[in-house]
């Protein structure tokens, strides 16, 4: 089993104002994907997926199209693609960053392995688990949109299945807004519905505290990212003087980022 084929191509598309993210990074308003197709010599093909957005991953549509065919490609040419580990070394010493990039290639890898195998790639992964009737909680996000607003979406999406709910903050001058926005939130979707809140980095170590020790009363589940990428004492810092579950994101991109963030404490 070799491989034959690798191509990538781009997806487009508006996102619908009611679902857009709005956060300290910005407006994300337009959905910028790359579609990776691995086919093999018995015709087979796998697809993977690449979600690129420059202000969060430094990566762009056209970018990581151009890496996956003129680097990657040569190198997963005439290859076994049941070779996944040895491949992804050498993918990641031949082409630093780009995790997404990386990450799309894998994710097809990964398929064409379950489409040779006619199983599902959950099971090439460890399978589904004792607790797989209950199925993964999925979150709706909600923007740092005006208080009155994200309530009413954030009821709307409980209304319509959604059992967990993360909120945007960290965008404003000053996290008062924040605190307003998710104790209007929290009144919308009821105490029992999973509540977790994401700073995208746009917060102080001083600010984090302020707001984090507001929301106690509002049984909020995890804080991500509160400090910028990167600043894991400040995030260990945080995390020593608030009571609610740090969650790190835009700090681990590579295992060598985990284990930074591991050996300063600076999550949970």
């Amino acid at each position: 089993m070799r491989i034959t084929e690798v191509r990538a191509e781009p997806i487009s598309g508006e996102i619908n104002p009611d679902v857009a993210i709005i956060s300290s990074l910005g407006k994300h308003i337009a959905g910028q994907y790359v579609l990776v197709r691995i086919g093999d010599d018995d015709g087979r093909v796998g697809f993977g997926e690449a979600s690129v957005t420059s202000v969060w991953s430094g990566e762009t549509q056209s970018g990581a199209i151009a890496l996956i065919e003129q680097v990657l490609r040569p190198l997963l040419i005439g290859t076994d693609p049941f070779d996944l580990e040895q491949l992804s070394h050498h993918m990641s010493r031949i082409a630093f960053g780009n995790s997404f990039a990386r990450a799309a290639v894998e994710m097809a890898l990964l398929d064409l392995q379950g489409r040779a195998l006619n199983v599902p790639v959950c099971q090439l992964l460890g399978g589904k688990g004792v607790d797989a009737e209950q199925g993964i909680r999925l979150k709706f996000v909600i923007g740092a949109v005006e208080p009155s607003l994200a309530a009413e979406r954030a009821e709307r999406m409980v209304k319509k299945g959604w059992t967990a709910i993360k909120v945007k903050v960290g965008k404003d001058p000053h996290p008062e807004t924040d605190l307003i926005r998710l104790r209007e939130v929290r009144d919308a979707i009821g105490p029992d519905v999973f509540l977790s809140i994401d700073a995208n980095g746009g917060f102080s170590v001083d600010q984090a505290v302020w707001l984090a020790r507001r929301i106690i009363p509002l049984n909020v589940a995890l804080f991500e990212q509160p400090t910028p990428r990167g600043e894991h004492h400040n995030m260990a810092l945080l995390r020593q003087k608030v009571d609610i579950p740090i969650m790190a994101d835009e700090s681990v991109f590579t295992p060598q980022d985990a284990l930074s963030v591991i050996r300063h404490q600076a999550a949970d």
